[in-house]
């Protein structure tokens, strides 16, 4: 008996905002925790939660575009081997054809 692989299926402009928006709130999460490292003097446990969500946020948001902004022609990722960018390529690195869905 085989299972079916469930996918979710997401436009690459949607799914680069996503991306964008955990990776963000990461970056914010990142500097909630150098404040309160500053302001406190050591760590508490709002600390260790920012750091966390910092972790969290940053890691999952590149990841996220990774796995999910993909190429319409090839399925290739159009973002390995950058950081997130702002915008999708125009040009698939992989394939040379164009992103346009």
């Amino acid at each position: 008996m085989s299972r079916k692989k469930k996918t979710i299926i997401v436009s690459n402009g949607v799914g680069l905002a996503a991306a964008n928006l955990m990776f963000y709130i990461g970056v914010v999460a990142m500097v909630a925790t150098l404040v309160l490292l500053f302001k406190n003097g050591k760590m508490g446990i709002a600390a260790y939660v920012a750091a966390a969500l910092a972790v969290v946020g940053t890691a999952g948001g590149m990841m996220f575009a990774m796995v999910h902004v993909k190429c319409p022609h090839c399925h290739e990722s159009l973002l390995q081997g950058t950081l997130l960018p702002l915008h999708l390529p125009k040009i698939c690195p992989h394939c040379g054809q164009s992103t346009k869905e």
